[in-house]
């Protein structure tokens, strides 16, 4: 099984996942992430965990690749990836962006752990990508 995307105008490679109810986001892949998934909260909603309560007293302070500082929740988000219905540990940051996202912008970014076991393809002259289990 393939999941394909492409690289975008940016450069950024991104794939569109599936959610439960009808829902669909944008992804980023990010290499340099060694989490499965980290997800912006104005998206968590679509993902099944728009009850999570945004406590605070259990963030987490990480440091981005730019060496910038955020704050980040454990959560567990459901998301269709190959075709099943799985529970992925996320972070959500507290990252406010400058302006919404769109719909062709990623909302957030898949890291080695959720494409371990998977190859990656990225053919950047022709904008393509491919992730296959």
């Amino acid at each position: 099984m393939i999941i394909r995307g492409s690289v975008d105008n940016l450069g950024r490679v991104c794939i569109r996942v599936e959610a439960p109810g009808n829902h669909s986001l944008i992804l980023q892949i990010d290499t340099g992430v060694n989490r499965k998934l980290v997800i912006n909260r104005h998206a968590i909603h679509r993902l099944g965990a728009g009850n999570i309560e945004l406590d605070a007293s259990v963030y987490s302070e990480v440091q981005l690749a730019d060496l910038t500082k955020t704050q980040v929740l454990p959560a567990i988000v459901q998301l269709i990836w190959f075709g099943k219905l799985e529970l992925i540990d996320t972070l959500v940051t507290t990252h406010v962006p400058s302006r919404p996202p769109g719909d062709k912008d990623p909302v957030g970014l898949i890291g080695t752990e959720l494409l371990a076991g998977c190859k990656l393809t990225i053919d950047f002259p022709r904008r393509l990508v491919e992730i296959e289990l």
